[in-house]
């Protein structure tokens, strides 16, 4: 269950990659730690997706 809150408790800097004004400020990312899974679907950075998948970017 996704229970992430509304906004991030801390100030953000939008002038970095991945944390740009246009995408949510809180958002999520999947990884499995010990699985055997394939590198293409073993997470990746910019593959998120934000509280109730409201809003979300794949790769």
């Amino acid at each position: 269950m996704n229970d992430l809150p509304e906004h991030h408790l801390y100030p953000i800097d939008h002038t970095v990659h991945g944390a740009e004004k246009e995408i949510p400020d809180v958002r999520t990312v999947v990884h499995l730690h010990g699985g055997r899974t394939e590198p293409e679907s073993d997470g990746y950075p910019d593959a998120w997706f934000s509280k109730g998948f409201d809003k979300f970017e794949s790769f």
